[in-house]
């Protein structure tokens, strides 16, 4: 029979103090390329992006509510791009609230791609209404 060495289980399993993992916060002040180097967009295309969307609530919405679950932590589904009868190419995004699956209408903005590949690995805190003044200050 094999001897099992105790002490070494237990500092293995026991002992140990979980590794904090230290994610890189995301907000409205590091987003844009003119005030952090690794930003995510530049201010004039990411206002430029979102000027070409027509008047039309969906796509507000669907910029707004993908901040809001990206905020939160969740995780994404990207489906290929496509385009709208609008002329305007958007994505289907999906993630989960609780039990129920959640498919957002994205169009591409300036910035999504890239925020997309690091939400895993970051803590997102973006609005909109932040983003949008943000590069408005960043312009003036």
């Amino acid at each position: 029979m094999t001897k099992i060495n105790i002490d070494a289980l237990r500092a293995k399993y026991l002992d140990d103090e979980p590794v904090q993992k230290i994610k890189a916060a995301i907000n409205a002040n590091n987003f844009f390329l003119e005030n952090n180097p690794n930003g995510y967009a530049d201010s004039n295309r990411f206002l430029n992006s979102l000027m070409q969307f027509p008047e039309n609530i969906t796509y507000k919405r669907g910029i707004e509510e993908f901040l809001e679950a990206s905020s939160a932590g969740n995780y994404f589904q990207l489906s290929d791009a496509k385009q709208d009868d609008e002329g305007i190419n958007f994505y289907w995004i999906s993630y989960y609230k609780g039990r129920i699956r959640r498919n957002l209408k994205v169009p591409e903005f300036e910035g999504l791609l890239k925020l997309l590949e690091t939400s895993r690995r970051s803590e997102i805190s973006l609005t909109l209404e932040g983003l949008i003044n943000k590069a408005i200050e960043n312009i003036k």
